[in-house]
């Protein structure tokens, strides 16, 4: 009895014994488990950041181009409407002096104006879009032509005319000004587009600002 005995506690010692051993290796394996979810739950996070960053590097670019644009276009704008005050001031004039004759007032601060007008419309052609910039420039085009035919028709009549030049405009049906006012009309309504000015809640006001 006493072998059988002995026997009997080697065998429950042994069965402890591989009991422990798993155990131990289940609890090594969980660790390792575990090990291995954190690791590549952590890769995960640390991809998703990166995307993230990426997005908001990309966000804050495409703001500040868009910024940078909006401030070309409303430049233009500006100077099309200084012109649009000094070219007032040329059409309610008198025929004076000749084409070839050096400016005078108002005459000398539009032709600054047109000018300035030119410059802004370069700078469009480097922020974009191109639709923009094509418009920008048949702007400048426009008022640029509008000044001459003031200037052509000043220098036919001085001296023997004492008409505004508005009225010796309309007389010698000039189209000047209607073409001026379309391409402003053209160049806004580019610039809303490319600005995303169509879209719900845009401040339609922002451009003339």
């Amino acid at each position: 009895m006493t072998a059988i005995a002995s026997r009997v506690r080697a065998l429950s010692a042994s069965i402890l014994n591989m009991a422990d051993r798993w155990i131990a290796l289940v609890g090594a394996g969980s660790a390792l488990a575990g090990v291995a979810v954190t690791g590549a739950f952590t890769l995960l996070k640390g991809r998703q950041e990166a995307r993230e960053k990426r997005r908001d590097r990309a966000e804050g670019r495409r703001i500040l181009h868009r910024e940078a644009r909006r401030g070309a276009y409303l430049e233009v704008l500006r100077a099309a409407h200084e012109f649009d005050e000094y070219m007032d001031d040329v059409w309610k004039g008198l025929p004076v002096g000749l084409p070839n004759d050096p400016p005078r007032p108002p005459w000398r601060e539009a032709e600054a104006a047109v000018k300035r007008l030119r410059e802004a419309a370069v700078k469009v052609s480097i922020e974009g879009t191109a639709e923009v910039a094509a418009s920008a420039h048949d702007l400048w085009i426009s008022n640029y032509d509008a000044l001459h035919d003031a200037n052509r028709i000043s220098g036919e009549n001085a001296g023997n005319s004492t008409e505004r030049l508005f009225m010796l405009a309309d007389a010698n049906g000039s189209t000047s000004e209607p073409i001026r006012v379309e391409a402003r009309n053209h160049f806004i309504a580019a610039a809303r587009a490319a600005l995303g000015g169509d879209a719900p809640s845009f401040d339609t006001g922002q451009l003339d600002q």
